[in-house]
Protein backbone atom coordinates (compact mmCIF):
# COMPACT_ATOMS: atom_id res chain seq x y z
CA UNK A 1 0.00 0.00 0.00
CA UNK A 2 1.64 3.02 -0.98
CA UNK A 3 1.59 6.21 0.65
CA UNK A 4 -0.74 7.92 -1.99
CA UNK A 5 -3.46 5.67 -1.13
CA UNK A 6 -3.09 6.01 3.12
CA UNK A 7 -3.69 9.73 2.32
CA UNK A 8 -6.70 9.02 -0.01
CA UNK A 9 -7.88 6.65 2.91
CA UNK A 10 -6.87 9.94 5.42
CA UNK A 11 -8.76 12.32 3.29
CA UNK A 12 -11.81 10.19 2.86
CA UNK A 13 -12.46 10.37 6.57
CA UNK A 14 -12.41 14.35 6.25
CA UNK A 15 -15.94 14.54 4.05
CA UNK A 16 -17.88 15.54 7.15
CA UNK A 17 -15.50 17.82 8.48
CA UNK A 18 -15.76 19.32 5.18
CA UNK A 19 -19.72 19.39 4.85
CA UNK A 20 -19.67 20.99 7.87
CA UNK A 21 -17.03 23.63 7.43
CA UNK A 22 -18.65 24.51 3.72
CA UNK A 23 -22.21 24.84 6.01
CA UNK A 24 -20.45 27.18 8.06
CA UNK A 25 -19.03 29.15 5.31
CA UNK A 26 -22.04 29.48 3.53
CA UNK A 27 -23.74 30.53 6.51
CA UNK A 28 -21.48 32.76 7.59
CA UNK A 29 -21.73 34.78 3.81
CA UNK A 30 -25.86 34.59 4.12
CA UNK A 31 -25.06 36.65 7.68
CA UNK A 32 -22.96 39.29 6.14
CA UNK A 33 -19.99 38.12 8.89
CA UNK A 34 -17.65 36.53 6.49
CA UNK A 35 -14.54 39.11 5.12
CA UNK A 36 -12.69 38.00 1.91
CA UNK A 37 -15.98 35.40 1.05
CA UNK A 38 -14.99 34.21 -1.81
CA UNK A 39 -11.29 32.81 -0.69
CA UNK A 40 -12.98 30.58 2.08
CA UNK A 41 -16.51 29.80 -0.20
CA UNK A 42 -13.38 28.69 -2.54
CA UNK A 43 -11.47 26.94 -0.03
CA UNK A 44 -14.63 25.45 1.51
CA UNK A 45 -15.22 24.12 -2.43
CA UNK A 46 -11.94 22.63 -2.31
CA UNK A 47 -11.47 21.07 0.45
CA UNK A 48 -15.16 19.35 0.27
CA UNK A 49 -14.21 18.28 -3.26
CA UNK A 50 -10.88 17.04 -2.90
CA UNK A 51 -12.08 14.85 0.24
CA UNK A 52 -14.97 13.45 -1.73
CA UNK A 53 -12.13 12.14 -4.42
CA UNK A 54 -10.41 10.90 -2.21
CA UNK A 55 -13.05 8.71 -1.02
CA UNK A 56 -14.17 7.81 -4.57
CA UNK A 57 -11.02 6.99 -5.17
CA UNK A 58 -10.56 4.51 -2.16
CA UNK A 59 -14.20 2.84 -2.49
CA UNK A 60 -13.49 2.47 -6.31
CA UNK A 61 -9.47 1.00 -5.54
CA UNK A 62 -11.15 -1.57 -2.95
CA UNK A 63 -13.85 -2.79 -5.13
CA UNK A 64 -11.85 -2.77 -8.03
CA UNK A 65 -9.51 -5.13 -6.41
CA UNK A 66 -12.35 -7.56 -5.53
CA UNK A 67 -14.08 -7.05 -8.72
CA UNK A 68 -10.74 -8.91 -10.19
CA UNK A 69 -10.45 -11.00 -7.43
CA UNK A 70 -14.42 -12.38 -8.07
CA UNK A 71 -13.10 -12.92 -12.51
CA UNK A 72 -9.91 -15.15 -11.22
CA UNK A 73 -7.79 -12.12 -11.71
CA UNK A 74 -4.73 -12.53 -9.49
CA UNK A 75 -5.17 -13.66 -5.69
CA UNK A 76 -4.29 -16.97 -4.08
CA UNK A 77 -6.85 -19.27 -2.52
CA UNK A 78 -6.56 -20.37 0.96
CA UNK A 79 -8.84 -21.53 3.66
CA UNK A 80 -9.90 -19.10 6.06
CA UNK A 81 -11.62 -19.53 9.29
CA UNK A 82 -12.76 -15.67 10.64
CA UNK A 83 -12.10 -15.43 14.25
CA UNK A 84 -12.87 -12.18 15.37
CA UNK A 85 -14.52 -8.65 13.77
CA UNK A 86 -12.06 -6.06 14.04
CA UNK A 87 -12.88 -2.11 14.12
CA UNK A 88 -12.38 -0.40 11.06
CA UNK A 89 -12.77 2.70 13.03
CA UNK A 90 -10.72 2.33 16.37
CA UNK A 91 -10.30 4.61 19.24
CA UNK A 92 -6.92 5.67 17.97
CA UNK A 93 -8.00 6.38 14.67
CA UNK A 94 -10.80 8.32 15.29
CA UNK A 95 -7.89 10.97 16.77
CA UNK A 96 -7.14 11.81 13.54
CA UNK A 97 -10.66 13.23 12.80
CA UNK A 98 -11.79 14.23 16.02
CA UNK A 99 -9.56 16.40 16.76
CA UNK A 100 -9.43 18.43 14.00
CA UNK A 101 -13.05 18.78 14.44
CA UNK A 102 -12.92 19.71 17.51
CA UNK A 103 -10.52 22.71 17.25
CA UNK A 104 -12.69 23.09 14.87
CA UNK A 105 -15.74 23.60 16.75
CA UNK A 106 -14.52 25.41 19.61
CA UNK A 107 -14.09 28.38 17.39
CA UNK A 108 -16.29 31.53 16.25
CA UNK A 109 -13.66 32.60 14.12
CA UNK A 110 -13.84 31.31 10.50
CA UNK A 111 -10.13 32.61 9.72
CA UNK A 112 -8.64 31.21 12.96
CA UNK A 113 -10.79 27.83 12.39
CA UNK A 114 -9.61 27.38 9.16
CA UNK A 115 -6.01 28.06 9.77
CA UNK A 116 -6.58 25.23 13.13
CA UNK A 117 -8.35 23.26 10.69
CA UNK A 118 -5.31 23.28 7.98
CA UNK A 119 -2.48 22.64 10.39
CA UNK A 120 -4.10 19.97 12.30
CA UNK A 121 -4.95 18.27 8.80
CA UNK A 122 -1.60 18.31 8.08
CA UNK A 123 0.29 17.45 11.07
CA UNK A 124 -2.26 14.28 11.47
CA UNK A 125 -1.96 13.62 7.57
CA UNK A 126 1.49 12.81 7.71
CA UNK A 127 0.89 10.91 10.96
CA UNK A 128 -1.31 8.93 9.68
CA UNK A 129 0.74 7.88 6.64
CA UNK A 130 3.82 7.43 8.82
CA UNK A 131 1.85 4.96 10.93
CA UNK A 132 0.76 3.23 7.83
CA UNK A 133 -3.21 3.38 9.10
CA UNK A 134 -4.25 2.62 5.60
CA UNK A 135 -7.61 0.98 6.29
CA UNK A 136 -8.90 2.93 9.49
CA UNK A 137 -11.05 5.37 7.85
CA UNK A 138 -15.18 5.61 8.58
CA UNK A 139 -15.98 6.14 5.01
CA UNK A 140 -15.10 2.30 4.49
CA UNK A 141 -17.66 1.06 6.63
CA UNK A 142 -20.41 2.98 5.17
CA UNK A 143 -20.03 1.07 1.91
CA UNK A 144 -20.03 -2.15 3.46
CA UNK A 145 -16.64 -2.97 4.18
CA UNK A 146 -15.88 -5.39 7.28
CA UNK A 147 -12.43 -5.96 9.01
CA UNK A 148 -11.84 -9.15 10.77
CA UNK A 149 -9.21 -11.57 11.75
CA UNK A 150 -9.05 -14.85 10.66
CA UNK A 151 -6.66 -18.11 10.44
CA UNK A 152 -5.52 -18.81 7.14
CA UNK A 153 -4.12 -22.21 5.68
CA UNK A 154 -3.23 -23.47 2.12
CA UNK A 155 -5.83 -25.36 0.25
CA UNK A 156 -3.45 -28.83 1.53
CA UNK A 157 -4.01 -28.15 5.15
CA UNK A 158 -0.46 -26.84 5.23
CA UNK A 159 0.89 -23.22 6.69
CA UNK A 160 -1.35 -22.17 9.06
CA UNK A 161 -1.59 -18.80 10.24
CA UNK A 162 -3.65 -15.41 11.44
CA UNK A 163 -3.98 -12.58 9.50
CA UNK A 164 -6.56 -9.46 8.93
CA UNK A 165 -8.88 -9.66 6.22
CA UNK A 166 -10.95 -6.71 4.55
CA UNK A 167 -13.79 -8.18 2.50
CA UNK A 168 -17.51 -6.17 1.35
CA UNK A 169 -21.07 -6.81 2.66
CA UNK A 170 -19.61 -10.61 4.00
CA UNK A 171 -23.43 -11.42 5.36
CA UNK A 172 -23.08 -15.12 5.61
CA UNK A 173 -20.54 -15.08 7.01
CA UNK A 174 -20.40 -17.36 10.05
CA UNK A 175 -17.43 -16.62 12.70
CA UNK A 176 -15.65 -20.50 13.74
CA UNK A 177 -16.79 -22.00 10.09
CA UNK A 178 -13.77 -22.65 7.25
CA UNK A 179 -14.51 -21.06 3.55
CA UNK A 180 -12.71 -21.15 0.85
CA UNK A 181 -11.52 -17.84 -0.49
CA UNK A 182 -9.10 -15.61 -2.36
CA UNK A 183 -6.66 -13.01 -1.12
CA UNK A 184 -4.85 -10.53 -2.63
CA UNK A 185 -1.99 -9.22 -0.15
CA UNK A 186 -2.41 -5.33 0.70
CA UNK A 187 0.26 -5.06 3.46
CA UNK A 188 2.25 -7.35 5.61
CA UNK A 189 -0.58 -8.21 8.14
CA UNK A 190 -3.64 -7.47 5.63
CA UNK A 191 -5.38 -9.28 2.66
CA UNK A 192 -8.31 -8.21 0.74
CA UNK A 193 -10.71 -11.72 0.52
CA UNK A 194 -13.95 -12.56 -1.49
CA UNK A 195 -15.13 -15.49 0.56
CA UNK A 196 -16.63 -18.45 -1.38
CA UNK A 197 -19.77 -18.86 0.74
CA UNK A 198 -21.42 -23.20 0.73
CA UNK A 199 -24.84 -22.74 -0.64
Amino acid sequence: MNNFTIGMTYLSGHIPIAIIYAISVFWAKYKGELECSDFFIWLSIFYLFISSAAGYYIYKAYSDQLEDLQKGNGGTRYIIKPTQIKNLFTSDAMNYYILPLAAFAASDDLVKTSLILLVLTIIYGISFIRERMNLYTPFLILFGFVLFSCEIQDEDNSNKHEITILTKDPQKLVFGHSYKAVLQKLNNTTSLAIIQYDD
